[in-house]
């Protein structure tokens, strides 16, 4: 059995997440599951001795110790006792915090200040706080804890500028409406001025008609600016309001043409070519266009090409100090000035930007012999395509640095890297303890299994390579059935006591369905109540592919490691199996399914994994289960 791959363990977990919201300079590390924090110079300022922390907010991060979380200093000690089930980052000087099922906000003292109010309820931002009821409509509490907005819409925008698009669903057939309001309820723009209104970007709103005839925008005093008719505007991407793009639709020679350009804040068309299928935004009063041929080029603020020179591809089309990279038409990436002109051309075959920064990350395609999968390999290099790093990195941090700081993996443990590739800091090798868990979120499924291709299987799902093994000595199964059993590792090259197994003795091969090699696994224990509660979240795929079927052959079993669990609450665990109900190859997708059910095993867990989900991040490089 091939053995689980325990990396250490982020928890990005709900009111828990990375806030954005850090004054401090100290960044997060993780050593065999517990938490500490460096500097930016890679010295470690808190030991790695939580088993869970937050990033600083406001001079406080949230801590775990043992079962409950607290708030620590920037010397690592407790300010605000351990108290809470969860427990989020400070931000207006309150936090959010759970406990006994129950959702309120404290202040840095660690007092009390407003209890919760509905089922759910968000951190501050811009001094509001939105909460929901159970009929999923939103309102906004103030830091007092006055319900400034009540409870009665749909969904409710980010305030700019003062202002904030509000949304409700009116009648049965709960028809959307939209409005604007500032901060103390006044309507800017009613409910049903517009087909639908998009949130506020440098002072202008994003208006379409009721009849959907026209697009506009208007600012802050809901005065209309302007409209434009056969013509979607688009705020996300813009830089100034002289420049806005849009998608254009022209009759020319009789014939409908969809192309892009741009308009200014008065409507006036600034860029409007039919040859035009893609445009990017202006910088340093250039853009880059695609025509009708597939190719990019240089256009100036009027519009006008620069030269006759073309490009394949282009980075991202922002000129940063009158510089940016362009792939040419013989494949190959090139440093350009806002002429054109060649300044660096660089060997890397694939790059993209590191955010923040001029650096650029690269890869190269590797073939694994070990696992017969291509995989791609990540280095650094500057702003002018020289290399800083080898391609050694399995994962880069798309979010870019922090704190000075790049988070990066490789073989199985990650690094911090300064701004010039130099490492200031890397995990030490894991220990055997790495298959004991102390966590407080439900896990995603960990349990891949492989077999052969299943006739009514499309491909393109994703692949696993513990293929069945078969059973040689019956006697760590049951005879005469399907079954799943939690016992003793038969795989004495695992580190893990643990492992949870499904052995078929039916005299029949025995089908599952499967989403990207995924089984239909869950982990249960009993709660406070002597109910069983799933404690891991199942993988779930947007893509049809993904779904097919996994076949155990009569004699056969899969294998996986299992985690032990630590926690403060004693209850039992079990595995729950999704099995096909039959055993015509054939008719697999047609059919009914049942359950299975694994033999009890006496743990402890944390409360927090009854209901709180991992939610993806680009820490996922030190989940527990990535395979």
């Amino acid at each position: 059995m091939k053995q689980l791959k325990l990396i250490c363990l982020v928890a990005c977990i709900i009111g828990t997440t990375s806030t954005g919201n850090s004054q401090s300079n100290l960044t997060k590390i993780i050593e065999n599951q517990k938490f500490g924090f460096i500097d930016s110079t890679g010295k470690v300022i808190i030991p790695a001795v939580f088993n869970y922390a937050d990033d600083f907010s406001e001079g406080l991060a949230a801590a775990r110790a043992d079962g409950a979380y607290g708030y620590i200093d920037e010397r690592g000690q407790f300010v605000i006792r351990p108290a809470f089930e969860q427990a989020s980052a400070f931000w207006n000087g309150h936090a959010l915090v759970y406990n006994k099922k129950e959702m309120y906000f404290i202040n840095k003292k660690g007092k009390k200040t407003i209890r919760g109010i509905g089922i759910g309820i968000s951190r501050f931002s811009n001094g509001f706080a939105e909460i929901s009821t159970k009929s999923r409509k939103v309102g906004l509490i103030d830091t007092s804890g006055k319900l400034v907005f009540d409870t009665i819409f749909h969904s409710i925008g980010s305030f700019r500028q003062g202002v904030a698009v509000f949304t409700r669903l009116v009648g049965p057939d709960e028809i959307k409406e939209s409005a604007v309001l500032d901060r103390t309820g006044k309507i800017i723009v009613p409910f049903g001025a517009y087909s639908s209104i998009h949130g506020f970007r440098l002072g202008v709103g994003h208006v379409i008609s009721k009849d959907k005839k026209w697009e506009g925008l208007i600012d802050t005093n809901g005065s209309l600016l302007f409209r434009v008719e056969n013509t979607k505007i688009s705020l996300f991407d813009i830089q100034d309001l002289d420049h806005i793009k849009v998608k254009r639709q022209n009759i020319i020679n009789g014939k409908s043409i969809n192309y892009e350009g741009f308009i200014n804040q008065k409507g006036v068309y600034i860029v409007d070519n039919p040859t035009f299928q893609q445009v990017l935004p202006f910088s340093n009063g250039r853009a880059f266009v695609e025509d009708t041929t597939r190719k990019w080029f240089i256009i100036d603020a009027a519009g006008r090409r620069l030269s006759q020179r073309a490009f394949d591809w282009v980075l991202d089309g922002m000129f940063v100090e009158g510089k940016t990279w362009v792939r040419s038409l013989n494949r190959t990436w090139e440093l350009i000035d806002t002429l054109g002109n060649t300044l660096f051309v660089s060997k890397l075959k694939e790059i993209s930007k590191i955010p923040g920064t001029n650096l650029l990350k690269y890869n190269e395609t590797l073939y694994d012999q070990n696992s017969n999968f291509v995989k791609n390999q990540y280095g650094i290099a500057n702003q002018y395509g020289q290399v800083l790093t080898p391609p050694i990195y399995e994962e880069i941090d798309y979010e870019g640095f922090k704190n000075g700081l790049l988070l990066a993996q490789t073989t199985g443990h990650y690094q911090y890297l300064d701004q010039s590739g130099k490492l200031k800091w890397e995990q030490a090798p894991a220990n055997s303890s790495i298959c004991t868990l102390n966590i407080d979120y439900s896990i995603y499924n960990h349990f891949w299994a492989a077999s052969k291709r299943h006739p009514g299987d499309l491909g393109g799902f994703g692949k696993s390579e513990n293929f069945p093994k078969a059973i040689h000595k019956k006697d760590h199964f049951k005879a005469n059935q399907l079954s799943v059993s939690i016992q003793n590792n038969l795989d004495k090259t695992s580190n893990c006591p643990l492992a949870l197994y499904i052995s078929n003795l039916s005299g029949h091969d025995r089908y599952f369905q499967a989403q990207d090699s995924h089984l239909y696994l869950q982990l249960q224990a009993k709660n406070e109540q002597g109910e069983w509660q799933d404690i891991n979240s199942l993988y779930e795929s947007d893509c049809g592919n993904s779904f097919h079927t996994l076949t155990l052959p009569h004699g056969n079993y899969w294998g996986f490691s299992m985690p032990t669990f630590e926690g403060v609450f004693s209850t039992v665990l079990r595995a729950k199996l999704k099995v096909t109900d039959q055993i015509d190859e054939e008719s697999t997708r047609m059919s009914s399914y049942i359950y299975l059910y694994s033999n009890e095993i006496k743990t402890k867990i944390n409360p927090g994994q009854f209901w709180n989900i991992h939610q993806n991040s680009m820490l996922d490089i030190a989940h527990p289960y990535r395979n």
